[in-house]
């Protein structure tokens, strides 16, 4: 198997895609990219991901971020 340096970090191993796709979607609302949090999001749905599971996403950003986080990762609701 290797060390994690020989293995793509998006390819699915302990934690699945949608998991990423979510842990993605968090250091967007960290970052403040609010176009990105609402793109992410819509691809975490592509995958199979639960509303539930982005709001708990968006939970994690505030945990961690605060107000401004939230602000930015409430963007995930946003409809096209």
């Amino acid at each position: 198997m290797g060390t994690a340096r020989d293995r793509p970090p998006l390819r699915f191993y302990i934690i699945g895609p949608r998991s990423k796709i979510l842990m993605t979607m968090i250091v967007d609302a960290l970052l403040s990219h609010p176009d990105g949090v609402a793109n992410i999001a819509n691809r975490a749905r592509g995958v199979g991901a639960s509303e539930a599971e982005i709001q708990e996403a968006v939970e994690v950003a505030y945990l961690f971020g605060g107000t401004p986080a939230l602000v930015t990762a409430v963007n995930a609701f946003r409809t096209p």
